[in-house]
């Protein structure tokens, strides 16, 4: 298949998220008839040798054990712990008894299936659209209607009463630590105030966190900070922070990130640099024509109007430094925190990590179904 691919100069992808699978073509407008229906026929009639199915087991396999050694691995699955619990995708993943028993008739059906789900197809190039259109129906038809998607499925951030450190105990130099909580739903008019807030906070080595935590204290070897908006309509922002420290600092580098969280500090300049910035982003960063219809999807998933920078672009530019100083303390400021840490627990002050929140020491078990 990756030759046929080849001789049509075209790049085929395909990926799988929690909810939705993505298909993209990219290539020659000259061929995209024939890519079409290559493509249509990779939907409707895959086909494998029993062996490459195998041999990708076996290459899963050992990836896993690989995944439990590694500490950035690690470390994303006790925070997606942290988060969400059995929810976390580190846990929904099929475990490895029921992995092995895949054949390949369970995932050609589950790719036959695909066509047979309500749809977008988005397009863009030269050719013009009664011909696209043409090509796009030049496809089998069972005559069936086509079946709705599953429901969109949110996941929400755990809320406890007060804040809690989930740790997991690796030998290691340096500890990474992570910092979690949810906050409201996608909010439009939050959108100007987060950006400055994101940029004025941890924008690149000039943001607060950088300054504060590596620069003026020596504390880390790396960390950031952002409040992530939700990317569809009732979707629930999070904020997230990660710091990678030495060992036998871990806590007191926790200590002084935590007081960033609630004590956020002012420097004019420094908004002033933060303000520029994103005006120039907002000036400069034109949507490029592959990227026009992707804009619009996601604004479409917000049920906000098309293109609703302009709107964003006037409130930046009317925004100061108090409105930064108030979303910080409306959004971060007194909140329980998920605490996640990988890390050489020997060489932690464990009584001083317990002032952050109790402690939940985790086992592989705990993180990983396989």
């Amino acid at each position: 298949m990756k030759k046929e691919w080849y001789k049509l100069g075209t790049d085929f992808s395909i990926g799988a998220g929690d909810n939705e699978t993505t298909i993209s073509l990219a290539g020659l407008d000259e061929n995209f008839a024939a890519s079409w229906a290559l493509l249509i026929d990779l939907l409707t009639g895959p086909t494998a040798e029993p062996g490459t199915l195998e041999e990708l087991k076996k290459i899963i396999l050992v990836q896993r054990e690989d995944a439990k050694k590694d500490f950035r691995t690690l470390t994303s699955a006790v925070a997606q712990y942290n988060r969400y619990g059995a929810d976390s995708p580190f846990l929904r993943a099929l475990p490895n008894d029921k992995l092995t028993a895949l054949t390949l008739d369970d995932l050609h059906g589950l790719i036959k299936s695909l066509l047979t789900y309500r749809h977008a197809i988005t397009y863009t190039g030269s050719s013009p659209m009664g011909k696209v259109e043409a090509i796009l129906k030049q496809r089998p038809s069972s005559g069936e209607p086509l079946k709705p998607t599953p429901p969109y499925k949110f996941l929400r951030v755990a809320a406890p009463g007060e804040s809690r450190v989930y740790l997991f105990d690796k030998e290691m130099a340096q500890s990474q630590v992570r910092i979690e909580f949810g906050d409201g739903e996608y909010n439009e008019a939050n959108v100007p105030p987060v950006q400055l807030f994101n940029d004025y906070f941890s924008g690149g080595m000039s943001g607060i966190v950088f300054q504060e935590l590596r620069e003026a204290r020596a504390l880390a070897y790396s960390a950031y900070a952002v409040y992530s908006n939700g990317g569809r309509k009732d979707e629930q922002n999070v904020m997230v922070g990660g710091i990678s420290c030495q060992a036998d600092k871990t806590s007191e580098a926790l200590d002084a990130f935590m007081d960033l969280f609630e004590n956020l500090p002012t420097s004019p300049e420094r908004f002033r640099e933060t303000r520029d910035s994103v005006i120039s982003r907002y000036r400069t960063g034109k949507i490029g024509f592959r990227e026009i219809l992707g804009s619009v999807r996601s604004w479409e998933r917000l049920e906000v109007p098309i293109d609703p920078r302009k709107e964003r672009f006037a409130k930046v530019r009317q925004l100061g430094l108090d409105q930064v100083v108030q979303f910080q303390k409306q959004h971060l400021k007194g909140r329980p925190r998920l605490i996640s840490i990988v890390g050489d627990r020997k060489k932690f002050d464990l009584e001083r990590l317990k002032k952050a929140g109790a402690i939940t020491e985790l086992q592989l078990k705990d993180i990983f179904v396989f």
